[in-house]
């Protein structure tokens, strides 16, 4: 069974309970990472769209939008229409004259536009109630999923905070820029990253993509 519209590389899990599993498990990953509070409110867990194409943002009437709006929508439509991804480059410029309502209802635009989760066959797990996901959703803690993962740290939350600083500090366009910078180069921002956060050694590390430090 399938839960995405298109292709893509997946692991066969056998019968109704590992389908559960993996569903609860995935849904569950901003909680567990400390992300969220609960897991329909983290909008990249991609929930909420199960539910709605706008769920945090404003309705979007087209009709009633601004130039910049409409010019947006017009891009995002016909990069999807051809089956490209859109870059930093171009969210970066269709969204700079947008105003931050505006910029929310793009975002949930984009991600329904691009979304490739079949919901419905998804919630077949769950009676096809997006109700009993979430109350499987709310009532299974950690030790509960037949799962091994090892994580570095309690919370992810400390990924973004790096992000952050090396955006202002370093003066990145794209947090992306560092990842092709020389090893000797990534290895300097550890100690940057180390005293302005707590995030763990092993965290920072995978971050920046260098070899763990000794402690």
């Amino acid at each position: 069974m399938s839960w995405f519209k298109s292709t893509y590389g997946s692991v066969p899990k056998k019968g109704a309970k590992a389908g559960r599993t993996n569903l609860i498990y995935v849904g569950n990953n901003a909680v567990e990472r400390q992300l969220a509070v609960n897991a329909e409110d983290y909008r990249w867990s991609f929930l909420a769209y199960a539910v709605s194409d706008h769920p945090f943002s404003d309705k979007l009437v087209l009709r009633e939008a601004s130039w910049h709006m409409k010019n947006a929508v017009r891009e995002v439509r016909a990069q999807h229409k051809m089956g490209k991804p859109l870059t930093y480059n171009q969210l970066r410029r269709i969204t700079s004259k947008l105003s931050l309502r505006e910029r929310e209802q793009l975002i949930d635009f984009i991600i329904t536009t691009y979304n490739v989760i079949d919901y419905n066959e998804a919630l077949r797990y769950f009676d096809g109630s997006f109700e009993n996901y979430l109350v499987a959703l709310h009532s299974t803690t950690t030790h509960e999923y037949d799962l091994n993962e090892t994580f570095e740290g309690h919370s992810d939350a400390w990924y973004a905070q790096m992000a952050r600083i090396l955006i202002k500090e370093k003066g990145l366009s794209d947090i992306h820029e560092f990842l092709s910078w020389p090893l000797e180069k990534r290895r300097e921002l550890y100690p940057l990253l180390r005293n302005r956060t707590q995030a763990t050694p092993g965290q920072i590390c995978k971050f920046l993509h260098i070899p763990k430090v000794k402690a």
